[in-house]
Parts: structure tokens; C-alpha cells; sequence
């Protein structure tokens, strides 16, 4: 292999390289929908119904629905609007049901409720005429809510109801009735406290022809104030390890309905993020449900993800690989003592659950990916001491690393690391990996990688329970399984100390194709007005930043936009073409009431192999030269075993014919300002090697490659050697 040292003198001889990060575009939002079709709650012995909107979600009931408005995190509480119909007759009620509706039939009358995207379309439908019609028929339905209407007369207009502010929450729009034949009227509504009477004229129900469809609408009124529904994000990469590099992509969310109850979320995504299938709707939590967590698991196929319930209960749910099924299997719960809590996968058959036990100790629990996840005994992870915040990622062999903080003698609270092997025993814990000299608490741990090394990034600031820090590094390291200690490797800064910037440390990926190349993703925060902007950079073999992209910000204008809840998930492949750049997932949550929940591709910038021919013999392959890989490899097949081989490097391309030096057919296609010799092996006569492409600083540009060697027999030409085609490396 080339060291970096003579990689780097090829560089700065190269004219065409530039130096330095250079920034992303990227790649278009894609919005995932909120609308869940009507299912049963998963809740045991339950026989309601659930559905959802983008703002709201509804339970329906034997009898009777319950509305239910999204008004996100900033809402101390959730305001739900019952629905019961007063049905004059007392006649048996029976509910059906397909994906987007709802009906309970009662007799004559069926009551529909139609889920839109946007509120909940509640229609009433007489199948014949009312007998003993009067001057007006009223259909009449309970409500029970702590929100509250102004008591109204009969009046052709939307009843709103209100929260102890005054603002509005739910909208009963202005109703309408119409006939078979599209005879269409408006109708009175009416509320005296406890009924709402939706009134049809008696005249106009005489004549019409049946059935007749009496329509309200109800609904969520906007969103105000900015508040942001999404509070956590969760991604996770999934892959077959066969042709045709198939890999899907699990996006999982929590949705606060208020600050007390929440919703969770899961999307099985095709690896280039596109058609999302809705794999995980659990509406009926009736709790605040927080801190989404997602792994897969490569020898059982199967997606895992966990969510912290309430305060003191994490539930974990299993998902197929290749099932579009929602709400597949069961559910099993854990109790943890803190919110903070891990959830790491890998090629162990078993998922790793740990969390923080009172900021003494981090707690381990696997369980098996079996239809309802089963949970094992708890078990300690590292030696007693404070201990908190744990993140984790899984070895290729099985087993895991977990990295936790540690409060040192000082007080002063370290980036540590403890590696777990598949029967749940420990090798040396290892308390610093961080910055051992620096006084400042080390936070907001993330972790991953694989067998060739992996990456651990942090937050640095004086306090040691700041959500916000003042700047933040990234770690590479070595753990080997013959490794009992880590072997650190270089340390950089991603995000520097501003007096105008803080910075929260959110994410951190591993790109298995190169193995060398990492995503971080980190908010950014102006410290004078709070505005907030997601930021993902690529990271190089030492850590280097190669890319960055500013992904979304902050909108504090007149109609204020909120971000929250950054995730990133190991980079996939194309379908369309699985051997180019491969791209991160990443998917972020922010307050817009209609899209509030995106999903994006974080791609490599578009490092190509451009063969441009010339040769007369052999074939050449190259990897894709992104900047700051560990291994650009170049290979040659077909030189002549044992006669030696050389490969050219420089930075100008060439284009001289040999024909007149003996060798017909063959152009020299580099002005080399490197020549290194190789000794070919095997009948192929193959050869390989690879360098260093530098990270820190940053190298971009095109060189040039070339292969030529020495050739003798029967088959020779005249000059006794043949050149492969020029190929050229655009780095980026």
C-alpha cells in the first residue's frame, strides 16, 4: 500500500487538485405522510380502531369517536373532542370499516367518517325518509372535551371549538345536505353546551330523492406559534449481502400530539429513499413517547426499534426485512431507570438494549429478534463509577462497542469505550478515548464503524449538562478482536469554539462500501436568536472533513419553522446503479403542520473512473476515488508472470502513439510524475495496490493512472512491452 506521505506528493504536484472542503448541494427533500389507514390499536383485549391525518389522529369506538388534534410539544396537554350520536330510535349500531373510512350503520341512518389528509370528514346518510317529518329534522351528537364553543342558535357557519386561551384547536365546518339527484342545500348548526344539532329542513327532506348525505368536516384548525410534533428520529440501514445489492432503509419517528402523549411512526424506504411503506402505527399510547432508536440486524433479516413509553419503559418492536406489513408481530418493554438509552443490531441474532441505571452504572439487556422480541436478564456494562449516556454500534464478528461517559477523579466527565463480546463478557474497559488533556466535560457520545476501524464523535463545554456545546471532534479508532485495548488514531475538530455558534452533537454513520468514510450531523445554533440549521459533513479516513451541506434551517419569520431530531443511517447503494456514489439516509423532523417529517440523501460528491483507452493489453479497475478514502485501490490483470510491472501516476494526461518504437496500437497516456514497480503473481499476471487520498486538508482533482509492462515470447511486440488504458481519477 502507498503511504500518504508519497500520496500526497503526487497531489501537490498535481495543478488540477484543490485543497479544502467544498460544499454539498443537496439532494431534494422528500416529505413523509402522517396519514395512518384505519387498524386496530395494538393495546391487548383492545377493539378500537385507529387512523390519522397530518394533524390529527381519531379513535373510533362502538358507539362513539374520539378526535384527537396534534398540537405538538409545546402543548402541556392533549384536547380531545368526543363524538357520540344521539340516535332517536335506540337502534343496534354496527361499525365496519375499510382502510380510509369508517361506518356505523343504525338502522336507516349510517354515520360515515371519511380520514383525509386534513381532517376527518364526518357524514351522516339517510338510506330512506325520516318518518313523522316535521318543520325540521335534527341530527344530534354529544360532545365531550375540555376545549370549548360559544353556545350558538341554529346558524349555517363552521362551530369552532377553543382551548383556556381562547385559540382555536377543532373546527366542525359549515354542513351541507344533498340528494341522489345533486339536490344540494345548505344546513343550520347549532350547540347548547353539551349537543350539537345539525338541522335539515323537513320541506327539503320531503322532496329529495334518497339517500340523502348530510356532511360536515371536521377538522384541526393551523398550527400557531411554531411548535414541532416530530420529537425524535430514528434511521437505520438494512442490506442483503448478495447481487443485487438489495437494501431498504427504516425511518422511525415519534409525534408529539402534546407535551403528556405521543404517537409512533415507522417507514420501510427503498435504498434510494423512495416509496415509503408505513410499517409502525402505534397511536394509542395515551403517554408522552420519546427518544426513537433503530437498528438491523444482518443475520435474522429484521429491523428492531425501540421508543421510550411514559417516563420509566422502553417498548422494542421487530420489523422483516422484506414485509410491507403494519404493525407486524408484538411488543416487549424493558424498564430503564433514565431516558438515555442505546439500541444497537449487527450480525449477532440479538439486539443490544442499554441505558444509564441512576448515572452510576450503564445496564445491558439483548434480546431476540423472534415475531414479539424477547427480552434476557440485565447485565452491567464496564466497572462500577459514574457512568451515563451510553451509544453503541455492532462488530462484524457479532458482539459490540458500547462508548459511555465517564466522570473521572476530577469531576470531570470522559469519553470511555467497553467492548462486548456475543456471551455478554467484557474486555478492558477503556476510560478515555477523547482528549485527555482537555479540562472540559466531553458529551453527547456517537459511535460507529466496523472491523477496519471505527469513529467516535463529541461535544466539548464547561458544563457538564449542556444541551448545547461549545464545539466538537471526532475520534478514530482501532478495536480489533485481538485487540484487548483500542488503538486511538487521530483526533479532529468538525465544529469550532464561536462566541456566535453552539452546537449539538446529533448523528454519525459509517459508509460500509468504502470503509473509510463516515457521515456526522450536528445543529447548529446562533446563540443570539436561537436559530437552528442542520448541518451533515463527510469525514475522511482521520477524520478530516471532506463535504459539508447545510440541510435545513430554521425559518423565524412570520410563519416560524422549527427543526428537531436529526438522525442518519449507514450509506446505501443505488438501485438504479449500486456500483456508483453511494448516499447516506437521513431523515429530521420540523414544525411545518403539513410536511413534518423529511427524509433526504446525503451523497459523496460524484468521484468517477473515466477509462480513456488507449491501451493494447490487459484490463485495469479502479475504485471510486472519494477524497479522504483509506484505499484507492488500482488493479491490473493480464501482464506476464514473473516479468516486472509498472504503474504511472501524474496529473497531465498524454496521448503519444509507440507504433513507431515497436509497439503498434499503444498510446502513452500520462506524463508520470510517479513510476512504481510491481512484481505481477498468478496466470493472470494481476496486480494490485492502493494509497492514502487525504482528508485533512482535503484533496480534490483529477490525476491520471496507467499501467505498462514488460512482455517477451511468441506474442511480444517488437518494443518487448504493452500499456493498459489511461484512466482518470476525478477525487471528490
Amino acid at each position: 500500500m502507498l503511504r500518504l506521505g508519497l500520496a500526497s506528493a503526487l497531489f501537490s504536484l498535481s495543478a488540477p487538485v484543490l485543497a479544502g472542503a467544498q460544499a454539498l448541494d443537496p439532494s431534494e427533500l422528500t416529505a413523509l405522510d402522517f396519514r395512518a389507514p384505519v387498524h386496530r390499536g395494538a393495546e391487548p383485549d383492545s377493539t378500537a380502531l385507529w387512523a390519522a391525518g397530518h394533524d390529527y389522529k381519531v379513535r373510533f369506538d362502538a358507539d362513539s369517536i374520539t378526535f384527537v388534534p396534534v398540537l405538538g410539544s409545546a402543548a402541556p396537554r392533549s384536547l380531545p373532542l368526543v363524538w357520540r350520536t344521539c340516535a332517536p330510535d335506540g337502534s343496534r349500531v354496527e361499525r365496519t370499516h375499510g382502510d380510509w373510512h369508517v361506518e356505523f350503520h343504525r338502522g336507516a341512518l349510517v354515520e360515515r367518517y371519511d380520514v383525509l389528509p386534513h381532517g376527518l370528514e364526518q357524514s351522516f346518510v339517510l338510506r330512506e325518509k325520516p318518518g313523522g317529518l316535521a318543520d325540521v329534522f335534527e341530527l344530534r351528537g354529544r360532545v365531550d372535551s375540555a376545549l370549548h364553543a360559544a353556545l350558538r342558535l341554529p346558524q349555517h357557519a363552521p362551530l369552532v371549538f377553543s382551548d383556556e386561551q381562547g385559540d382555536p384547536v377543532v373546527s366542525f365546518g359549515a354542513g351541507f345536505a344533498f340528494d341522489a339527484a345533486g339536490a344540494r342545500i345548505a344546513i343550520d348548526t347549532a350547540f347548547d353546551g353539551e349537543e350539537i344539532a345539525l338541522r335539515v329542513p323537513g320541506s327539503w327532506l320531503a322532496a329529495a330523492t334518497y339517500p340523502v348525505t348530510i356532511d360536515p368536516l371536521l377538522s384541526r384548525t393551523t398550527l400557531q406559534g411554531g411548535s414541532v410534533s416530530v420529537s425524535s428520529t430514528a434511521t437505520a440501514r438494512g442490506s442483503l449481502a448478495a447481487y443485487p445489492y438489495t437494501e431498504r432503509v427504516l425511518v422511525a419517528a415519534t409525534r408529539a400530539v402534546s407535551a403528556s402523549e405521543g404517537d409512533l411512526y415507522a417507514w420501510v424506504l427503498d435504498q434510494d429513499l423512495a416509496n415509503p411503506a408505513l410499517v409502525v402505527s402505534r397511536l394509542d399510547f395515551n403517554v408522552a413517547v420519546t427518544g426513537v432508536r433503530a437498528t438491523f440486524s444482518s443475520s435474522l433479516l429484521r429491523f428492531a426499534l425501540a421508543a421510550q413509553r411514559g417516563t420509566g419503559t422502553v417498548i422494542v418492536r421487530t420489523h422483516p426485512f422484506d414485509s410491507a406489513a403494519l404493525n407486524f408481530g408484538g411488543e416487549a418493554s424493558s424498564a430503564i431507570a433514565t431516558p438515555s438509552f442505546v439500541l444497537s443490531g449487527g450480525n449477532d441474532p440479538r439486539v443490544l438494549l442499554a441505558w444509564t441505571a441512576n448515572q452510576t452504572s450503564i445496564v445491558g439487556r439483548a434480546f431476540e429478534l423472534l415475531d414479539t422480541p424477547v427480552l434476557r436478564s440485565t447485565f452491567g456494562i464496564g466497572p462500577a463509577g459514574s457512568r451515563r449516556d451510553p451509544v453503541a454500534c455492532a462488530q462484524p464478528n457479532g458482539g459490540w462497542i458500547v462508548a459511555l461517559q465517564v466522570q473521572n477523579a476530577a469531576g470531570v466527565w470522559k469519553a470511555g469505550a467497553c467492548r462486548i463480546y456475543t456471551n455478554l463478557s467484557q474486555t478492558t474497559f477503556a476510560p478515555d478515548l477523547g482528549l485527555p488533556q482537555d479540562a472540559r466535560h466531553e458529551l453527547q457520545l456517537q459511535i460507529d464503524g466496523d472491523e477496519s476501524g471505527y469513529e467516535l464523535s463529541f461535544g466539548l463545554d464547561d458544563d457538564p449538562y449542556a444541551t448545547r456545546v461549545d464545539e466538537l471532534h471526532v475520534r478514530r479508532f482501532r478495536w480489533n478482536t485481538s485487540e484487548v485495548q483500542p488503538v486511538a488514531g487521530s483526533i479532529r475538530q468538525v465544529a469550532p469554539s464561536s462566541g456566535t455558534w453552539s452546537y449539538r452533537n446529533d448523528a454519525l454513520a459509517v459508509d460500509p462500501f468504502t470503509e473509510s468514510l463516515w457521515a456526522a450531523g450536528y445543529t447548529r445554533t446562533h446563540r443570539a436568536s436561537g436559530a437552528n440549521t442542520y448541518f451533515v459533513e463527510r469525514l475522511g479516513t482521520t477524520g478530516g472533513s471532506v463535504e459539508i451541506a447545510g440541510i435545513y434551517s430554521d425559518n423565524l419569520g412570520s410563519t416560524p419553522h422549527r427543526i428537531a431530531g436529526l438522525s442518519l443511517g449507514r450509506a446505501v447503494r443505488s438501485r438504479a446503479n449500486p456500483l456508483r456514489t453511494p448516499h447516506f439516509p437521513l431523515a429530521f423532523g420540523t414544525s411545518e403542520s403539513s410536511r413534518p417529517l423529511y427524509v433526504q440523501r446525503f451523497a459523496h460528491g460524484d468521484a468517477r473512473v473515466v477509462d480513456l483507452g488507449g491501451g493494447c493489453g490487459g484490463y485495469v479497475g479502479a475504485a471510486a476515488p472519494h477524497a479522504g478514502r483509506s484505499a484507492q485501490w488500482l488493479t491490473l490483470d493480464g501482464a506476464q508472470t514473473p516479468l516486472p510491472a509498472f504503474l504511472l501516476l501524474g496529473a497531465s494526461p498524454l496521448a503519444i502513439p509507440l507504433d513507431g518504437l515497436g509497439a503498434p496500437g499503444c498510446l502513452l497516456g500520462v506524463d508520470p510524475l510517479v513510476t512504481l514497480g510491481f512484481a505481477p503473481t498468478g496466470g493472470s499476471g494481476y496486480v494490485y495496490t492502493s494509497f492514502a487520498l487525504p482528508d485533512a486538508p482535503a484533496v480534490r482533482g483529477d490525476i491520471y493512472a496507467q499501467w505498462a509492462w514488460l512482455e517477451s515470447g511468441a506474442h511480444a511486440n517488437v518494443l518487448g512491452a504493452r500499456l493498459s488504458d489511461t484512466l482518470r481519477l476525478e477525487i471528490r
